[in-house]
């Protein structure tokens, strides 16, 4: 994986370039939207990505997911980002 750009700026986000990875885990998410039911073509709504800080868990003895770079087009994509954290075991307390 490459560097993701958000809000003008670098996130260095590959195994590779970032020393997080050495110790912990992230997992990226995107929502993707239909035209129309018949229409094949699909367009990003949404990006979500949850990271396992392994040294915070084992240091607070928790299991604790954090959420980053979650973003959506407008309040009809949340659902569809919420269902991911659920179906991820990382869904927010209602």
């Amino acid at each position: 994986m490459g560097a993701i750009s958000a809000d003008g700026r670098t996130l260095q986000a590959g195994p590779k370039r970032n020393p997080f990875y050495k110790h912990s885990l992230a997992a990226f998410f995107l929502a993707y939207k239909r035209s129309s039911p018949v229409d094949e073509e699909t367009r990003p709504i949404g990006r979500l990505a949850v990271l396992d800080n392994r040294h915070y868990n084992d240091f607070n003895k928790e299991a604790t997911a954090f959420f980053y770079l979650f973003e959506c087009e407008d309040t009809s994509t949340r659902p569809v980002l919420y269902s991911i954290l659920h179906l991820t075991g990382h869904a927010p307390a209602a």
